[in-house]
């Protein structure tokens, strides 16, 4: 599979299908079935569509970092935090 993903990431090139959603509707708990706004929608996807994604933000973020083109005053998400701090509040 790291063949397959590296090989997408040196050509840009993917399946056009791994962009293709399958949309389910939800049921909203406690409500009437009978009506549209009942319902939330979730689309599923391909899993390795998902997983490239996360390989190229891990990339990109450590690029990004490496190369010090992030300002300072910038915010980022904090890995396992569900806040978001300014880049001069994080301490290494």
């Amino acid at each position: 599979m790291s063949k397959l993903l590296n090989k997408i990431f040196l050509q840009g090139i993917y399946p056009d299908d791994w962009n293709t959603a399958i949309i389910m509707p939800i049921l909203k708990p406690e409500s009437d079935p009978t009506s549209p706004l009942a319902y939330r929608s979730i689309s599923l996807l391909c899993e390795l569509i998902k997983i490239l994604e996360i390989i190229l933000n891990r990339r990109l973020s450590w690029f990004l970092e490496a190369n010090n083109f992030i300002s300072q005053h910038q915010y980022r998400d904090v890995k396992d935090d569900q806040q978001q701090w300014p880049y001069s509040n994080l301490t290494p």
